[in-house]
């Protein structure tokens, strides 16, 4: 698939007028901008306490980019640590905060749990908190245990807080732009040989949920 017809689907540019390999790198940084404004409309919420740990520790990553990308409702923010260390570190101070000024914006409830104490949820994977900013702790493993375990290509960009950078190759930048659902081999094998499996049942939700916010799958 080729940047340009991806292009050539998702604006009204003609292909003659820009360079595609600009564009992107272009249409990057806007995304960059709006990934970071979004994301800090959420963190400005929390105690400076938490706050500050946060920003040197963590990842975003997960749907969120691709969401924003799209101008379309952000259920949650998926935060995942570099360091283990920093994962307890604001696991213990998530434990004592006060989250109680945090605003709810959404609706929905965390997957295994729907009640919030103290502007927050526990359950076996994730600190979910009710502005949607989710911190993922499972398994006390980091951003790349759980990146190697992503179902779908587009969600694998991620937006490094301390940094302040994202990193988005042109491929997965490809298949936000035409909402096309291409499924990583981890998934595909585990649909293969164990079907029953948890994760394929939620895979299989999350199918439903991008078809219905018109993705498609490619080829």
């Amino acid at each position: 698939m080729e940047l340009v017809e991806a292009l050539k689907i998702a604006t009204d540019v003609k292909l003659d007028e820009f360079d595609a390999r600009e564009y992107y790198i272009k249409e990057c940084r806007k995304l960059k901008e709006r990934v970071k404004h979004e994301l800090y409309q959420k963190l400005g919420e929390l105690p400076l306490s938490l706050l500050n740990p946060t920003q040197n520790s963590c990842i975003l990553s997960g749907g969120a980019i691709s969401s924003i990308y799209h101008k379309e409702q952000v259920n949650d923010f998926d935060l995942y640590f570099k360091h283990v260390d920093d994962l307890d570190k604001v696991a213990n101070l998530l434990s004592i905060a006060d989250l109680t000024k945090i605003k709810k914006t959404s609706d929905e409830s965390p997957d295994e749990y729907d009640i919030f104490e103290n502007g927050k949820a526990i359950g076996p994977n994730a600190i979910t908190l009710i502005n949607g900013i989710q911190y993922i702790h499972g398994r006390r493993m980091t951003f790349q245990y759980w990146r190697d375990l992503f179902d779908f290509e587009h969600v694998k960009p991620y937006y490094d807080l301390f940094t302040d950078k994202l990193f988005i190759s042109q491929y997965q930048f490809e298949l936000i732009v035409k909402k096309q659902l291409v499924q990583t081999k981890v998934i595909i094998d585990k649909l293969k040989f164990d079907p029953d499996d948890e994760r394929c049942r939620k895979h299989n939700s999350r199918i439903i949920k991008y078809s219905n916010r018109g993705w498609k799958f490619w080829p």
